[in-house]
C-alpha cells in the first residue's frame, strides 16, 4: 500500500513483494474478464489451478496428490512458487525499499526457483 510509505519509520525499510509485472498482468486479465478488480486472494486460487494444470500438462496422472504437488516449482499469477511437504510454500519475491516516500526495487523477483541465490 503506497500510503504506508509516508509513515514514520518507513524510510529505508526493506520488504519482500511478489513480481509486480506478473501481479499487474493477472489483475488486468481478471478485470477484463470479470469487469471488476480481483480480490487479493484471487491470485492464490489461480496459482493452485496453475500448479495442477502444469502437472496435468506434463502428463502427471497423480496431479492432485501431495507427492506431485510438492515435486517441483510452478509459475503463477504472482511469480514462481513451490509447495512444500510441510504445508508451507516458497515464493520467488522481489526485495524493495522505501526512499523519499517511494518504493524502489532493490532486487527483482527471480523468474524461477532454482538454487540458493539472491540478496
Amino acid at each position: 500500500r503506497p500510503d504506508l510509505f509516508s509513515m514514520p519509520g518507513a524510510e529505508g525499510a526493506w520488504f519482500a513483494l511478489p513480481d509486480l509485472s506478473r501481479q499487474q498482468s493477472f489483475a488486468a486479465r481478471f478485470t477484463a474478464a470479470y469487469d471488476s478488480a480481483p480480490n487479493p486472494l484471487a491470485a492464490l486460487g489461480y496459482d493452485a489451478v496453475a500448479a495442477v494444470a502444469g502437472l496435468v500438462k506434463a502428463g502427471r496422472r497423480d496431479a492432485l496428490t501431495a507427492r506431485a504437488l510438492t515435486s517441483g516449482s510452478f509459475n503463477g499469477a504472482l511469480g514462481a512458487f513451490r509447495l512444500n511437504e510441510n504445508g508451507t510454500n516458497t515464493r520467488a519475491l522481489a526485495i524493495a525499499t522505501v526512499s523519499g516516500g517511494q518504493m524502489s526495487i532493490l532486487e527483482p523477483a527471480p523468474a524461477s526457483l532454482g538454487g540458493g541465490a539472491g540478496f
